[in-house]
């Protein structure tokens, strides 16, 4: 029998650039106040995309290594982590998916959900959606972005439970349970805090209500690919 080797464990990019920042500022390259460059530019260096960079300041933000300062850029706060600080980054970065991938996942996953949903929808799904969507709509009014979120959840979810198909569903909720781990939060929340962002959202989720009401598939699914790839492409430059 031949001896089979096992593919030697590859750490992810993100965890990568983590290393990379920690040595910066361990050598004192950056030391504590003092501003780090910027992703585009830890990106270009690295030769790498710049999600994984944002996830890798994120992670470090958890951390409270670096503090990161929406409109100015990425600050050192500690200039000597601690070693149970440094353990902290690295094991939210491999325990937790990317933001950016989730989000692709879903929009090739949601797209096919809102195919069925509009066909299969009753009125009691098309009520289950309007209810979730005025839940967000009054989180926006109270400036609750934790409400909304939630909302915002149970909205996809119920469009997943209108296509009266619970793998489906189940597919969804299991990404959907991804966005509530820390380095999610982290890295895109504070992209989706401006409001602006989040009026577009609610209009899009309108949209897809009638859509679904309509019982037309092919606006529906117009309208999902629409609100996911305006989403991840602001995403995108934004991360």
């Amino acid at each position: 029998m031949q001896n089979r080797s096992w593919p030697a464990y590859q750490p992810k990019k993100s965890t990568l650039v983590a290393e990379w920042i920690l040595e910066q500022i361990r050598s004192q390259v950056y030391t504590e106040g003092t501003k780090l460059p910027s992703e585009r530019e830890i990106a270009q260096t690295l030769n790498m995309s710049r999600p994984p960079v944002r996830e890798a300041l994120s992670a470090l933000q958890i951390a409270r290594i670096v503090e990161i300062r929406p409109g100015d850029g990425t600050y050192v706060k500690s200039a000597t982590p601690a070693n149970e600080m440094v353990s902290n980054t690295m094991s939210v970065l491999e325990e937790s998916e990317s933001p950016f991938e989730v989000m692709q996942a879903r929009r090739v996953l949601e797209g096919g959900i809102v195919k069925v949903a509009a066909t299969q929808a009753t009125d009691e799904d098309v009520e289950r959606l309007e209810q979730a969507l005025e839940r967000m709509e009054d989180a926006v009014v109270h400036g609750d972005l934790s409400r909304y979120f939630q909302a915002n959840r149970e909205f996809h979810l119920a469009v997943a439970t209108a296509t009266h198909n619970s793998v489906l569903r189940k597919l969804l909720n299991s990404l959907l349970i991804s966005e509530e781990k820390k380095l999610w939060q982290e890295s895109i929340q504070q992209y989706l805090t401006d409001p602006d962002h989040i009026k577009a959202y609610v209009g899009r989720h309108q949209r897809l209500i009638q859509a679904i009401k309509a019982g037309d598939a092919d606006w529906a699914v117009r309208e999902m690919r629409e609100h996911f790839s305006g989403t991840v492409e602001e995403v995108r430059d934004y991360l």
